[in-house]
Order: structure tokens, then C-alpha cells, then sequence
């Protein structure tokens, strides 16, 4: 869920040459629209977004029945601060990656999530 065309594409390349599908979102209320209609393995979720951000978004999925509110969840955000990661873990998120974006801490972060997705 990201709204910068930029910033799509370049996970778009890193994770989809890791053999991965995607779909993405432009704010937090085309994801939550999305899930209503298509289960995803993981979500990437940036956080400042037109319509609804993403911490917002992500609280809403939580609280989402069944195996829909438990995907997982990383926070993509500019924000490096300390608190931006906590109010990310306390939204309900599973983990924090900062921009810009280390390719192998996604790398990383997508094979953990999606891994733990596989095996359920």
C-alpha cells in the first residue's frame, strides 16, 4: 500500500524478482477493499497517505475477522524516529522497514512473512 508511482516501482522490481505477485494500493481505504474481495500472504504498508494513512488502514485490518485481520503486516515508512515504530507496532503492525529502503532488510522482511504465510 504505497502512494508515491516511484516508490511502487522499486518494490515492484525488489520483490517481484524474489518470485513474488503483487497488487498495489494507493491509501489505506483501496486496501481495505481489496482485502475484502482477495486474501494476500503480506502487506507492505506505508504510512502517510491521502484518504486514510496507513496506521489507520492498519488498525482496521486487525480488527478484521478471521485469517484477513491476522495477514501480516510491515510498516514502510521515511520516518526513522523511535516512536514511528512503536505507534507502527502498537497499530498492529508485525514490523518496520524504513525508507529509503535497504533491499535486503525487504528482502528479508518479505521471505520471513511470506515464509510464516506458507506454513499455515
Amino acid at each position: 500500500v504505497e502512494d508515491h508511482p516511484i516508490n511502487q516501482k522499486l518494490v515492484g522490481v525488489l520483490v517481484g524478482r524474489m518470485g513474488c505477485e503483487m497488487d498495489f494500493c494507493a491509501n489505506g481505504q483501496l486496501a481495505l477493499e481489496r482485502l475484502q474481495q482477495q486474501a494476500y500472504d503480506l502487506i507492505l504498508m506505508d504510512v502517510n497517505m491521502p484518504v486514510m494513512d496507513g496506521l489507520t488502514a492498519t488498525r482496521l485490518i486487525r480488527a478484521m475477522p478471521g485469517a484477513v485481520g491476522q495477514t501480516p503486516i510491515v510498516v514502510v515508512t521515511a520516518d526513522v524516529m523511535n516512536e514511528a515504530r512503536e505507534q507502527a507496532l502498537q497499530a498492529g503492525a508485525n514490523d518496520f522497514v524504513s525508507k529509503p529502503l535497504n533491499v535486503e532488510q525487504l528482502r528479508a522482511v518479505v521471505r520471513k512473512y511470506a515464509a510464516v504465510q506458507r506454513n499455515h
